[in-house]
């Protein structure tokens, strides 16, 4: 590899640093760090990142995280939901902040690090079974960023709902990204401080059991005002019948990288029910994969996103309809303001296989600056042709009737800007099935409109 690669790839030095570990999972490390080695930072040049830069990591010196002292108290941008927390800073487990004393009946959560070294009172055997759970890059292609997971990963949260299991309390798993080394970089992605960020690399493995009903909220957060990366991996496996509602909400701290690969695999019957709410962070990404590979599966993946000054949005999706008679649907709203940039990119894929598949893509922005930008690519790849298929984008300012309406009645435009924006966002809450993430979420998209300078008097 040649030295100006390097220069330009901050993890490429650190995978060569790092110290080998003798665990469960040490030949999937090292396919996983050659596999980033080939590959490399993502660049514009590769299809699924042309619109999202990541040369500002390589502008940070960034550094694993050391062993961190859990806070006292989490911060309020956690999502407030009653639930069962489970925690984890850094990329580790803060069992101090986890209510592993009270998991519901069904639910089995073990700590990976535990498992990986057989820590748990669990045989090696069972350590190696764990971790056939992990991939290299969680089913991707091309995915550099998940097998940089891999290669780093030491903790996260192996979680096992059993069948038939109907989960009444939700579990809230918190991802906090700390550093106080208070160097904040405010909200511009290109910004060139260097030699403070401190990267993580969570890690959950989640089984939802044969018609099992679940909720799991979470929250990606941030403390400390110094830059973070949190690169995270989820594999999601729904057996038939199960039910999984995940409302995520990623409201992590101006100075911040977040990048988190989700891969879905829905079984027979099975229902994804999920929503990703993205307030925080310089640059967030968010991809989902989801395999419908079973009869009547079903795949939800909606969410809303706000961007400011010149944050970067990314949400990119692809959507497998593997089997008969399967759905998905795909709906995003955005609001962007200064010279931010959202990217809407989804691509649902109906093979042959998949007669009477039900596929729907929608996304809708509103630019409130001359700077704001948004990069909307919906895409339809179909090979059945007994199909109900369809997708959408539109971008635009806000409603000038509406907005003249709400002026008539005496409302002042700046009060009545907000309001438009507020209803135009709250309307995509709904599709949130649990009624106290809801909320919660409602309360924290209405406190982040607040802070939006020139929304709000």
């Amino acid at each position: 590899m040649s030295d100006a690669r390097t220069r330009q790839d901050p993890f490429q030095d650190a995978l060569d640093a790092r110290a080998t570990r003798a665990d469960a999972i040490a030949p999937l490390r090292e396919r996983a760090a050659e596999a980033y080695r080939d590959a490399g930072l993502p660049t514009r040049r590769v299809e699924r990142w042309k619109f999202t830069d990541l040369k500002g990591l390589a502008k940070l010196g960034f550094a694993p995280a050391a062993e961190t002292p859990a806070p006292d108290a989490l911060p309020e941008t956690v999502a407030d939901v009653e639930a069962v927390r489970l925690t984890l800073v850094n990329g580790r487990v803060a069992p101090g902040l986890s209510d592993l004393d009270r998991l519901p009946k069904g639910v089995t959560v073990r700590r990976l690090a535990d498992v990986l070294e057989a820590r748990d009172g669990s045989s090696d055997e069972a350590g190696e079974g764990a971790s056939a759970r992990l991939s290299v890059d969680a089913g991707f292609t091309d995915a550099p960023m998940a097998a940089l997971n891999t290669a780093f990963v030491e903790d996260g949260w192996l979680i096992d709902i059993a069948d038939g299991a109907m989960v009444d309390a939700p579990l809230h798993l918190v991802f906090l990204s700390a550093n106080d080394t208070g160097n904040d970089t405010g909200n511009d992605a290109g910004n060139d401080a260097a030699g403070s960020a401190v990267a993580s690399y969570p890690r959950l493995s989640l089984h939802v059991g044969r018609d099992a009903h679940v909720t799991i909220v979470e929250s990606h957060v941030g403390q400390g005002g110094g830059p973070t990366f949190a690169d995270g991996v989820s594999e999601i496996a729904l057996e038939r019948g199960a039910v999984l509602r995940h409302p995520v909400m990623q409201n992590e701290e101006a100075g911040a990288y977040h990048v988190h690969s989700t891969a879905l695999t829905i079984a027979e019957g099975a229902r994804y029910d999920g929503f990703v709410l993205q307030l925080g962070a310089a640059l967030a990404r968010r991809e989902v994969r989801a395999e419908l590979t079973g009869p009547k599966a079903e795949a939800h993946v909606n969410g809303a996103y706000l961007g400011d000054g010149a944050r970067v949005v990314d949400n990119t999706l692809f959507v497998d309809h593997a089997a008969p008679e399967t759905v998905s649907r795909e709906t995003f709203k955005g609001v962007l303001d200064g010279t931010s940039r959202g990217v809407f990119q989804a691509k649902t894929l109906v093979r042959p296989i998949a007669q009477k598949t039900d596929g729907q893509q929608l996304h809708k922005a509103l630019l409130l600056a001359d700077g704001a930008e948004v990069d909307a690519k919906p895409e339809l790849e179909i090979y059945a042709d007994d199909v109900a298929c369809s997708h959408g984008a539109t971008s635009g300012d806000l409603d000038r009737d509406q907005l003249f309406y709400l002026r008539a009645r005496g409302i002042p435009e700046k009060r009545a800007r907000a309001m438009l924006i507020e209803a135009f966002m709250i309307d995509s809450l709904n599709a949130i099935g649990h009624e106290g993430a809801r909320e919660a979420f409602r309360e924290a998209l209405a406190a982040r409109l607040n802070r939006m300078e020139g929304i709000v008097g």
